[in-house]
């Protein structure tokens, strides 16, 4: 239904980061409203898919591979991983260009379930919990609910937090974190 899965890290994860570039044809449509080239950035490396994508798929957004500009630094644990990080990577150690081509990050295509109505998705593979700290990111996945559910979309919606956001940054957690966090829950009456 979705077109694509997760293959690999295109990128070095946790070393590099997303910049979300328009893909060519896709400014006309309203999933990128309000949104600009590089307005979209994730700490998560760009996501490797096969291409091209199937069937009809129409990539919106392609993710640049960035790195951190300077000499790496081993004992930084977000290296690569900032919005203020520019560099455009090059080749990596097996001699892959990480930037041609470009991976889709964002994508539209549509399904039809046997004997059901056909149907369209919105995916993207850009969005964990601190990637939705940017706003052109916030509003690429607002955007994209807005079309799948064939409602008008913004020129420029409204992606304001609401609240003290404070995002965990993505990994895992050995069991002693677990413990350590002595959580419980909580039954509402």
């Amino acid at each position: 239904m979705l077109g694509e899965k997760w293959i690999n890290h295109h990128g070095h994860h946790k070393h590099q980061s997303t910049r979300g570039i328009i893909a060519q044809g896709a400014d006309s449509n309203t999933i990128t409203n309000g949104i600009e080239s590089e307005d979209i950035w994730g700490a998560t490396d760009v996501y490797g898919v096969r291409l091209p994508l199937p069937g009809d798929s129409q990539p919106i957004v392609l993710g640049q591979v960035i790195n951190r500009s300077g000499d790496y630094n081993d004992n930084d644990v977000f290296f690569g991983m900032k919005p203020t990080d520019n560099e455009v990577a090059g080749t990596n150690e097996k001699g892959v260009d990480l930037n041609n081509p470009m991976m889709p990050i964002a994508w539209t295509k549509s399904y039809q379930i046997p004997n059901g109505t056909k149907g369209k998705a919105f995916t993207t593979t850009i969005g964990a919990a601190n990637d939705l700290l940017i706003e052109g990111t916030r509003r690429l996945i607002v955007n994209g609910v807005f079309w799948a559910m064939d409602l008008p979309c913004p020129e420029k919606a409204n992606v304001s937090l609401i609240g003290n956001y404070t995002p965990s940054a993505y990994g895992f957690q050995k069991d002693e974190y677990w413990i350590e966090k002595n959580l419980a829950i909580k039954q509402l009456k």
